[in-house]
């Protein structure tokens, strides 16, 4: 497993500690740049996409799977238009 993140926090290798994956913390100012080659070079077939705000969309739009995680502000894209066939659901 990858975990590919600008990590905005600070908190991705503590988040993931315990967790059997290559943490890939991308550079603050080209983040966005590099999401997508990153999702290609993995294979963008077999990737599972998570993500929780706008710098995100990059990779939900190219994943094969696609979670837009929805947080108390509500979905992030724009009425979920870098998704092409959304399913949200909340509990």
């Amino acid at each position: 497993m990858h975990a590919i993140t600008s990590d905005m926090l600070g908190k991705a290798r503590k988040e993931l500690k315990g967790i059997r994956c290559r943490i890939q913390v991308l550079e603050s100012e080209r983040h966005l740049a590099q999401k997508e080659p990153c999702v290609k070079s993995l294979g963008k077939d077999i990737v599972a996409a998570l993500g929780n705000s706008n710098n995100d969309a990059i990779i939900l739009k190219i994943a094969q799977l696609r979670i837009c995680i929805c947080l108390k502000e509500g979905p992030f894209c724009r009425d979920f238009q870098c998704i092409e066939d959304p399913c949200p659901f909340t509990h």
